[in-house]
């Protein structure tokens, strides 16, 4: 099974979105704060894609955790409620795969999950990537 490694402080929004992900079949690895989401980079968790909440303290520093893992990073999406597009801007530019503004419906967020996974396996298997 395909994991997702969902960082959020915000406990509804936690809930909601595993919800939506689990019942695709995804496996959810919940992370409240960003020390609870880096130390999931030093385990044997290898999520295929990360979704991070850009309004959680140390942010960046797990978005630089995620991008330095060189074997296979997965797919970052960073998510927020405020539409800003220096946020946006400024993910992107640190490799993020896809940036969402929410509320998100539940085929688009399943829609650019499923692009971020493939686009990690297809970097796991040296296969050249689909756009999105």
């Amino acid at each position: 099974m395909k994991s997702i490694l969902l960082a959020t402080p915000n406990t509804d929004r936690m809930i909601a979105l595993t919800d939506i992900l689990q019942k695709q079949g995804y496996v959810v690895i919940p992370a409240s704060d960003a020390d609870m989401a880096r130390s999931f980079f030093h385990d044997d968790v290898r999520p295929e894609a990360v979704i991070i909440d850009n309004g959680m303290k140390g942010f960046w520093g797990v978005m630089g955790t995620a991008r330095l893992q060189n074997s296979s990073p997965p797919s970052v999406i960073v998510m927020s409620e405020r539409v800003s597009v220096t946020d946006y801007l400024e993910a992107l530019n640190m490799g993020a795969f896809d940036f969402i503004f929410l509320p998100i419906s539940s085929s688009e967020l399943m829609r650019i999950v499923h692009a971020a996974v493939c686009q990690c396996a297809c970097r796991q298997s040296g296969s050249p990537q689909n756009g999105r």
